[in-house]
């Protein structure tokens, strides 16, 4: 069995791309609520996907990460800025936990549903357009708080 190799670094244009696509698809669905729950409901179940499957290192499988290098490699010919990879899984983890609290919330009819489905568009706007990641943030105070070790990723500060 091969077990998941995780990189190092990443590509940061990419990783842009996919939360601009994050909040396209947060904000469809936050603005379908109204019309439509079913359709805003599999919108969100599909944002877990791409959020747990990139989590936990199935990269391979996510359609997000498909559609952000053909972008990048189309209308940012590849050019190379590199960020470090825990802060980002860190991210991936946080909207996992936000889309997954959201979808308990549809399931049990709570308002919560599009509070945390906001929060998430907010987030992911911020990273998308302003490069400012609020969960890569919290990583950096948790590490320096020594809630993380600083051991686990040695270059992040």
């Amino acid at each position: 069995m091969n077990s998941i190799v995780y990189p190092q670094q990443l590509q940061k244009i990419p990783l842009r791309i996919t939360a601009g696509l994050v909040w396209f698809f947060s904000s469809l669905a936050l603005l379908i609520v109204s019309y439509n729950t079913t359709i805003s409901f599999v919108l969100t179940l599909f944002l877990l996907y791409e959020f747990a499957i990139s989590f936990l290192g199935f990269f391979r499988f996510s359609l997000f990460k498909i559609l952000s290098e053909i972008i990048w490699e189309l209308i940012f010919n590849k050019k190379e800025d590199r960020v470090y990879y825990r802060p980002k899984r860190f991210a991936k983890f946080c909207g996992t936990i936000l889309l997954f609290f959201s979808i308990v919330f549809y399931l049990f009819n709570s308002n919560l549903y599009v509070i945390f489905l906001g929060m998430l568009a907010i987030f992911s706007f911020l990273e998308a357009f302003f490069n400012f990641c609020i969960a890569c943030k919290i990583y950096y105070l948790a590490q320096k708080w020594k809630w993380i070790s600083e051991d686990a990723c040695k270059e992040c500060k």
